[in-house]
């Protein structure tokens, strides 16, 4: 791993590290959306041979390193256990106080949107409907976050789609958009969640 992924990896652990708990999921829509500005904290999600995927940032619990050498695609993904960091400090904690507490690892399912497993670095965790339907992209690149106003995320129609490379997660794509001049795939994560299953 190269010193800039490494620097990489932190950057983005810093980014997300307020989000890195395990809570039950109380997202809606307007949650997610900072009403009085109109402005979604979005991030945007490198992938390999297709337009890159946004997501509301509020949305990813965590962003951990990926050690996927000895891991073999089942239909594109894996299973992965994600030990939260607060997780750890807890365990120190009660190790302290003699407080016996249970382990609260959790097995998630992983979706690779890449290729092959070669040049990935990241797996981010993202919430779900309930704590069971939680899952993992695992990447390869930098996440980009930005404050975009709603009314600069343009649809694009499926006429106005072709020639982009989406076959590889066509099952997935819930929206073409346009944000700042950039092509992006809007998720579907409850099909996703439903594919991985």
């Amino acid at each position: 791993m190269s010193v800039k992924q490494k620097e990489a990896r932190v950057n983005s652990k810093q980014l997300f590290q307020s989000q890195s708990q395990i809570q039950p999921s109380s997202l809606t829509a307007n949650t997610l959306v900072n009403v009085n500005q109109g402005v979604l904290d979005a991030t945007l999600i490198p992938a390999v041979g297709q337009p890159d995927w946004i997501l509301p940032t509020a949305l990813i619990l965590a962003v951990e390193p990926a050690d996927v050498q000895q891991t073999t695609l089942d239909n594109n993904c894996f299973d992965y256990l994600w030990r939260p960091e607060a997780d750890h400090q807890l365990k120190q904690q009660s190790e302290q106080q003699s407080i016996d507490t249970q382990d609260k690892s959790q097995t998630i399912k992983v979706y690779a949107l890449t290729p092959t497993l070669e040049k990935v670095d990241t797996i981010l965790v993202l919430e779900g409907e309930n704590n069971d339907a939680r899952l993992g992209l695992l990447i390869q690149g930098e996440l980009a976050q930005r404050q975009i106003k709603l009314s600069d995320i343009k649809d694009i129609e499926p006429t106005e789609a072709e020639g982009l490379n989406i076959e590889h997660s066509a099952d997935f794509v819930f929206q073409l958009v346009s944000v700042q001049q950039q092509v992006c795939i809007v998720p579907d994560l409850t099909a996703l969640a439903a594919h991985i299953r």
